[in-house]
């Protein structure tokens, strides 16, 4: 019952979105920036497993199979 009237954290990226949405963007400039995944999560205030979850939802949607490789397929797609 606790699930059904529950409210999403933040707009999830819609699955026929192209490319990275901007929350992606952020977490890849920050990985640009050098942060780790604790620095990442201290900026918005959430979990370090959230950041690792987002993280391997965005690898998944750039077809990725490293954060170097992400970060390059944003750039290659100019987001970066």
């Amino acid at each position: 019952m606790v699930w059904e009237r529950a409210t999403p954290l933040g707009d999830a990226p819609s699955p026929t979105h192209e490319g990275p949405s901007e929350r992606d963007l952020a977490l890849l400039k920050m990985l640009q920036d050098g942060f780790t995944d604790e620095g990442i999560a201290r900026k918005p205030g959430v979990s370090i497993r959230t950041v690792r979850q987002l993280m391997a939802d965005l690898l998944k949607r750039l077809s990725a199979q490293s954060r170097a490789q992400a970060g390059a397929e944003a750039v290659r797609l100019g987001r970066l």
